[in-house]
């Protein structure tokens, strides 16, 4: 969905666009319907394929296409290889979307990021882990943010906090804590069932709003059977709404008073952009991208990754201290609209572009 995304955001400004990809995957398949061209391609191999690299340089040419930009590490030496063997002058960048899970300093890795002129890190903190991992020169490394098209999302933002309650065929009475997402072990709903048993006693109006529709191929398919079963063996069946994942997010943002970002793998948390654009509180764990973007605590409260009781305090504290938690949720949504957004990440891949010569 990044890929599509800004695909589509760099077309409507103004440049010619093409992806590069198979119709039927994820990427293809969010760009049914739009208006960007995709080139049909697949690859045999991962390394060394070289009948493949002359392809994608032959499909490059035929599209006009000076830059090649590359999301998947799977993809990465192909493109190299297109750039080598057989386009010399083909601008390629690596647009990060993962984090680095072990380190790519051997000779393979290092012939690779030599064919780059740019590489996208879309924190710092993956930067500085590209310097660790890779021996790919940091003054190489851009760091540009995933935008979210804040104002866009913030147009189907329900007026009031019963209205969204009222879509959602909620109870108005709460208050809600939320988790947003896919039902997927690693978004973490456990974790907050766990922590809000805990709240129990102490706040009995307490109720849990999980809205996502389950993983459809997942690692875990019996995730969400035993995720119910476990609202019952904790005694929250009364507290606990599910609801499917449904467009428009923001009215389940709206519908919280706290928002749960339990995940602590998340290379970067759009859904907690968006709901930093919504206005509403969040408690994260301190993980993956949630430091950086929730400005060391600024803007939302860190709780340690996959531990109830830390992530129940931090949920406690929002709701003991209402003035605070407002206060943090309006610097994180100026961060939203700002520096976090859409129009900004536009800005820094125009400047980007500009400094490589297009």
């Amino acid at each position: 969905m990044n890929v599509a995304r800004l695909a589509q955001w760099l077309q409507a400004a103004g440049h010619p666009v093409c992806v590069v990809g198979l119709p039927e995957s994820p990427l293809g398949r969010a760009l049914k319907g739009t208006d960007v061209p995709l080139i049909p391609f697949s690859r045999p191999l991962k390394y060394f394929d070289i009948q493949s690299a002359r392809r994608l340089a032959a499909h490059l040419r035929q599209a006009g296409c000076h830059l090649c930009m590359v999301t998947t590490t799977h993809d990465l030496h192909t493109a190299a290889l297109a750039r080598q063997l057989f386009s010399r002058r083909l601008v390629l960048v690596y647009w990060q979307q993962m984090q680095l899970g072990v380190r790519k300093r051997g000779w393979l890795h290092t012939s690779i990021y030599r064919s780059l002129a740019a590489w996208v890190a879309p924190m710092p903190w993956l930067r500085a882990q590209v310097g660790t991992h890779t021996r790919m020169p940091l003054e190489r490394v851009w760091v540009i943010p995933l935008g979210v098209d804040s104002e866009g999302l913030r147009e189907t933002l329900p007026e009031t906090q019963a209205k969204a309650r009222a879509l959602l065929d909620l109870p108005e009475a709460g208050p809600w804590v939320g988790l947003i997402g896919r039902i997927d072990p690693k978004k973490g709903q456990h974790l907050l069932l766990e922590a809000v048993a805990l709240l129990a006693a102490r706040w009995p109006a307490l109720r849990v709003l999980l809205l996502g529709d389950p993983t459809i191929g997942g690692d875990d398919p019996g995730y969400p059977e035993r995720l119910r079963a476990r609202v019952g063996a904790l005694g929250l069946t009364d507290r606990v709404v599910f609801r499917p994942g449904r467009p428009d997010v923001a009215v389940g943002f709206r519908a919280l008073d706290v928002f749960a970002m339990c995940s602590s793998g998340e290379t970067y948390g759009v859904v907690t952009v968006e709901a930093m654009a919504c206005g509403t509180p969040i408690v994260a764990a301190h993980a993956g991208s949630n430091p950086d973007l929730l400005a060391g605590g600024a803007r939302g409260l860190l709780f340690a990754p996959d531990d109830p009781a830390a992530l129940a305090a931090a949920i406690e504290t929002v709701l003991d201290d209402p003035a605070g938690a407002q206060a943090r949720a309006a610097a994180a949504e100026a961060a939203a609209l700002g520096e976090l957004g859409k129009t900004a990440m536009l800005q820094q891949f125009e400047s980007l572009f500009q400094r490589l010569g297009l």
